[in-house]
């Protein structure tokens, strides 16, 4: 992917710094689900299910990356491989996953037309597939285009029959194996508006008909390889057992998934979605206007851009991408406030507490991706890419591994803040728990207890309209219901239907740091919308805005103890690595 985006989309960021503060309290609230909106999201809810697989893991790219029209050649696997060598070869990177990254359970690998419809290279091909099931991961297969077919446009289309027949020979094999998930096309640039700039700063590439289509042809080809099962016979369309195990890519580079997912017809698919902090500059720095205009270089201004382009659909997204280099450092550090000179780790920080709060699949790139020249005199190791996960090993004689590269694969990360980082990010957080519930069952029955200072400090309370924080004993009973609009962002309000009350909002509707939050009836500004952050490194909860992505903070930074002997009042600040804007969410009910 990293290769071939700068290819397409172009343009510069002009987002500007901020400064900031943080803290945190302790606040009593009633955290209540969507209003108005239960019937719709009880479509989505089957991804919430308990015995619903979280897909944790790496990609295993080709080591020239994945867009070619020839026959694909996973990294350390050579093409003359047979159906053994290339089921070894799985073992082995399996085995290396597991022991580097405990969490994994998941591998997502390529095919494209040539690679399906050699007969003897596919034959052989499919080692690699059930090597990977043997070793007890799901295998995501993805289809990549290869660049040379369909409209034109490089990489994003796909010449239908050549699709057609290359899905039907996998889907005949692996329709029925549970472990085995099916994503369609990777990033269809060809089938959205993506020539076009993102003026509107919607995040939407509009129409995705065309993109609709080719699932539904896709589909069509995945209900004749079922009717051809056992168990399909008499099949009128795919059981939702199927379509829960089909990942479809949202439009442009898999970014935007809106279009597709408001459209109940896909409510039993899963969602893909990529992201990069590349993919941010090029395509959408510099044009939006709506959205603050500065890089995002703060972990906490990822989750809330995510929740612009992912909405209330969080149940079924899988980022199936996403990365950056392991040479970077900090990745471990939950106090990372602010970074003056790169977007690199708060993306990947903030990526990853997105992925922790909303309970989101999550597929790094790449787990295994880089190549082996023999040399004849001297020992070699992998050479691999800049983003890759795993360490390479060295030969301890030249030309050792020349038969089997795979075996130079180290289980050592990259960058062991990087694993500490994403391993806890798959764990499961306590705000998905409440999250999942308010989703699932409305706004009632989720009360909790929200502390300042991450648990030490006082409470939350209405000091004449003004959110402020104190040594009342019990403080003001809050719920979080999702928007009206059911855009991903939450009220956070004393009533669990809140137009019955009021909500937490930016006095006057400010954009300044600083600016005061105070009570009011909701108006349906973005002022008063509000995304709930969960850090997996330290469990911390931050409240971010949906106008300006700047936190609830308690002013002033008084410390925990002032917050529980007297009033303080709340504000709203950038992140910048403080106790005073963290948080702890108990749930009580």
């Amino acid at each position: 992917m990293k290769n071939v985006t700068s290819d397409f989309l172009k343009g510069a960021s002009l987002r500007s710094n901020w400064q900031g503060q943080w803290w945190s309290f302790f606040i009593s609230m009633v955290l209540l689900c969507v209003l108005g909106t239960t019937a719709v999201n009880a479509d989505e809810s089957w991804a919430l299910a308990s015995t619903r697989t979280r897909l944790i893991g790496f990609n295993w790219a080709d080591a020239r990356d994945n867009f070619q029209s020839g026959e694909l050649v996973l990294s350390g696997t050579l093409s003359t491989y047979g159906y053994n060598d290339f089921s070894t070869a799985a073992q082995y990177v399996a085995s290396t996953f597991k022991k580097g990254f405990s969490p994994v359970n998941t591998v997502r690998i390529p095919i494209n037309y040539a690679t399906v419809n050699d007969a003897n290279y596919w034959a052989s091909y499919k080692g690699a597939i059930d090597g990977l099931l043997a070793s007890g991961l799901n295998v995501i297969i993805c289809y990549w285009p290869d660049g040379r077919d369909g409209f034109g446009v490089p990489y994003g289309t796909v010449n239908q029959a050549n699709w057609d027949s290359a899905w039907s020979t996998v889907l005949s094999a692996y329709i029925n194996n549970p472990s085995v998930y099916f994503e369609p096309i990777n990033e269809p640039w060809g089938y959205s508006t993506w020539i076009q700039s993102d003026l509107s700063a919607l995040h939407d590439t509009g129409d995705l008909d065309s993109l609709k289509q080719l699932y539904k042809n896709w589909e069509s080809t995945a209900l004749q390889a079922y009717q051809g099962t056992a168990t399909g016979t008499s099949a009128t369309s795919l059981p939702s057992s199927i379509k829960h195990r089909v990942i479809l890519a949202g439009g442009m580079v898999e970014e935007d998934i809106k279009d597709l997912a408001n459209d109940s017809y896909w409510d039993d698919y899963l969602l893909g979605f990529h992201m990069y902090s590349f993919v941010y500059d090029e395509q959408h720095g510099g044009t939006i206007s709506s959205e603050p205009l500065i890089p995002h270089r703060r972990h906490t201004d990822w989750p809330t851009y995510l929740a612009w382009l992912i909405n209330r659909h969080w149940p079924r997204v899988v980022i199936t991408e996403f990365g950056a280099e392991t040479s970077n450092t900090g990745y471990d550090n939950p106090n990372n406030g602010y970074d003056n000179s790169s977007e690199k780790v708060p993306s990947i920080q903030g990526i990853a507490n997105y992925a922790y709060t909303f309970g989101a699949g999550m597929i790094w790139w790449p787990g295994f991706k880089g190549s082996y020249t023999q040399n004849q005199s001297t020992a070699q190791s992998l050479s691999l890419d800049g983003y890759n996960f795993f360490s390479s090993s060295t030969e301890t004689s030249a030309g050792q591994y020349a038969a089997t590269p795979y075996m130079l694969l180290s289980s050592t990360p990259a960058n062991s803040g990087l694993s500490t980082l994403l391993s806890a990010a798959a764990g499961q957080s306590s705000m998905y728990t409440l999250l999942s519930g308010e989703f699932q069952n409305g706004c009632s029955g989720t009360q909790s207890n929200i502390a300042s200072y991450q648990g030490t400090g006082g409470y939350v309370y209405d000091r004449e309209s003004w959110a402020s924080a104190g040594p009342t004993a019990t403080g003001v009973n809050l719920y979080i219901c999702n928007t009206e609009n059911s855009d991903g962002f939450y009220y956070i309000g004393n009533n669990s239907v809140p137009q019955n009350g009021q909500v937490v909002e930016v006095n006057g509707n400010s954009t300044s740091s600083n600016a005061g939050l105070d009570f009011y009836g909701v108006n349906d500004q973005e002022n008063q919308k509000w995304l709930p952050i969960q850090a997996a490194l330290d469990q911390s909860v931050f409240f971010a805005n949906e106008q300006d992505y700047q936190l609830w903070d308690v002013r002033g930074d008084p410390g925990a103890s002032s917050t529980l002997t007297a009033g303080q009042d709340l504000d709203q600040w950038p992140l910048d690595g403080q106790g005073n804007q963290k948080w702890s969410v108990i749930l009580v009910k």
